[in-house]
């Protein structure tokens, strides 16, 4: 992995790493606001 992006350069290197870095914020989001839609549906439909 580091060989990798030694060879993409350090411009490279540091942008993959903030994309992923992007992604995980995405998908960790995505995650709450599932979790959250979940459980409101579930207290409005339970109540």
């Amino acid at each position: 992995m580091k060989k990798s992006v030694e060879i993409l350069g350090d411009n490279s290197g540091e942008a993959l790493g903030e994309t992923s870095v992007l992604k995980d914020a995405l998908g960790l989001g995505l995650l709450l606001l599932l979790i959250a839609s979940t459980q409101m549906a579930s207290f409005v439909f339970g109540a």
